[in-house]
């Protein structure tokens, strides 16, 4: 496999291996730089290591403001460090200075590109991306680039020819014929469009996305009764359906005069995924009677729609600069694209660039079926940013919007608990429980954990008797929980109480997490505690 950014090909070696082949490749390109001769630009300028790793952070205050770095082996360093920390933006303005006394060095301006793309400059990524092609026609995410934005402005007949060129290779030999099908069916080729995805299905393996996407173009076309045989054909491929095409699926059926069919597919995918931000938003949607959009309503739309589905397939592969690059791909289709921002915020948050994770969770429109999770996510990437008064101010929001929903609250008091303010963190438990008990909302195991998280927040503020009587009441739910446990029989045998029940409910937590330091060192103090000073010592 070859990383996207770096054009090095990646190896199984060690870390250090890989840190000093890394630095072997950066003092090799700064002689390069620094050969050019005499030229002030290429001087050092005094900053030193930590000022251009500050810089490239955007971190370092001067008298004039922020440093500016004025070498372009600075400029290259500054870069380089910022794309190791994966700051797209820093990354891209260090490259773009470098590019301005190195207009023509191709590798620099593939590079840059990508940057652009990744940080969402889409005009700067464009521009680059034209430059790049005309030195070099084969620069496969040059041109998947200017295809996905001519199609984005409805010129799917300059789309097509790029989409032709693509290379089929690796997991592009999905995407390219997605794409290059919705920009025939934009051209209004759409016959045309839905032959060449069946033909694709029948020479690949991926039954899946072919199904689903020509669902989506059957729908999109008005053919129900071929859109129903394709949902299902996609949906049968799966002991367990993706949630983007169970929402697809149940958005059909709704729109076709079937809404039982379509909340009892939600609730079975809910069954074994009751957390699915998507179909919990969807289920009440269908629940409430709301008209429910079709996932795709144009061949933007569908051309997004791809690369979302890539974007997600390198997500879960912890392929997150990969995953950046499809995701902003999407949103050059289709700019409002909800989902595809909520996952370049879940990057954006994975690699600490908590205020650009804020930025993007405020895009996802009031409208969206998934505006209430993106501003759960919004709120907990506040307490990130050590935002807490803001974060608990949005959380009261939405749970005076959502008077019967408790997850603001439950998630408002593990903020406050993680805050260590555990008197406000019981309030906000007390709340919370008092709207899933008078809902009869959630299942045992849903239960258990607000127990114990209320036990802690409970105990920790000297409450200890109804504290006790949480987790054992958790306990009741969930017998065999190691962590309620644990935490019950550690307080038990600080407090000198029911020993050697403690000890026995310990062990039971260290049989299933042996390698949990907290427990096994439950376990020596519980013994220690019981006189057992041999036995003591080897899980101390």
């Amino acid at each position: 496999m070859t990383d996207i950014l770096t054009r090095q090909p990646s190896c199984p070696t060690s870390a250090k291996a890989r840190t000093a082949a890394g630095l072997a490749a950066i003092f090799a390109a700064v002689l390069a730089l620094a050969a050019c001769g005499d030229d002030p630009e290429n001087q050092s300028g005094g900053e030193t290591p930590a000022k251009l790793a500050a810089a490239a952070k955007g971190k370092v205050e001067a008298a004039g403001g922020p440093l500016r770095i004025r070498s372009r082996v600075g400029s290259y360093l500054a870069g380089r460090h910022a794309e190791a920390e994966n700051d797209f933006g820093a990354a891209a303005d260090f490259y773009l200075r470098l590019l301005e006394s190195d207009p023509e060095n191709p590798a620099l301006l593939d590079r840059t590109m990508l940057l652009t793309l990744s940080d969402g400059r889409v005009k700067e990524a464009v521009a680059l991306s034209e430059r790049i092609l005309k030195k070099n026609p084969d620069s496969a995410m040059a041109r998947m680039t200017l295809a996905v934005w001519a199609a984005g402005q409805d010129r799917y007949d300059e789309a097509e020819p790029h989409f032709r060129k693509l290379p089929r290779q690796g997991l592009s030999d999905i995407v390219v014929p997605m794409a290059l099908a919705w920009a025939r069916f934009g051209q209004g080729k759409k016959d045309e469009a839905v032959k060449s995805l069946l033909d694709e299905k029948s020479e690949h393996g991926f039954k899946t996305f072919y199904d689903l996407h020509l669902a989506l173009m059957y729908d999109l076309k008005g053919d129900a009764e071929k859109a129903a045989e394709s949902y299902k054909e996609a949906s049968g491929a799966n002991a367990q359906p993706p949630a983007r095409l169970v929402a697809a699926h149940a958005s059909f059926l709704a729109r076709n005069g079937k809404r039982p069919e379509a909340i009892e597919l939600v609730e079975a995918y809910l069954e074994n995924n009751p957390r699915s931000d998507l179909l919990q938003e969807l289920k009440r949607q269908l629940v409430s009677g709301a008209e429910i959009p079709p996932t795709v309503a144009s061949a933007r739309d569908g051309l997004a729609e791809a690369m979302f589905d890539l974007a997600s397939v390198f997500f879960r592969e912890n392929a997150a600069k990969r995953a950046m690059i499809y995701g902003r791909l999407a949103l050059i289709a289709h700019p409002d694209f909800d989902i595809a921002l909520m996952l370049i915020a879940e990057v954006q948050a994975s690699n600490e660039l908590y205020e650009e994770a804020a930025a993007t969770l405020r895009r996802v429109s009031e409208k969206s079926p998934l505006n209430w999770s993106a501003r759960l996510r919004l709120a907990e990437t506040l307490v990130r940013l050590e935002k807490i008064d803001a974060s608990i101010r949005e959380l009261e929001r939405l749970s005076q919007e959502r008077k019967r929903d408790a997850d603001p609250l439950i998630q408002m008091g593990d903020t406050l608990r993680a805050k260590e303010r555990f008197p406000e963190a019981v309030k906000a438990y007390d709340r919370a429980f008092e709207r899933v008990e008078a809902q009869g909302e959630g299942s045992a195991k849903y239960r258990w954990a607000l127990y114990y998280s209320r036990g802690i927040a409970l105990e920790r503020a000297k409450k200890w008797e109804r504290a006790e009587k949480d987790f054992l009441k958790a306990l009741e739910l969930e017998p065999d929980q190691p962590y309620v446990l644990n935490y019950l029989g550690y307080s038990w045998v600080e407090k000198g109480l029911n020993l050697k029940k403690a000890r026995g409910m310990i062990e039971k937590a260290v049989a299933q997490r042996p390698d949990d330091g907290y427990i096994v060192d439950s376990l020596g103090w519980v013994l220690y505690k019981l006189g057992k000073y041999g036995e003591a010592v080897e899980p101390l």
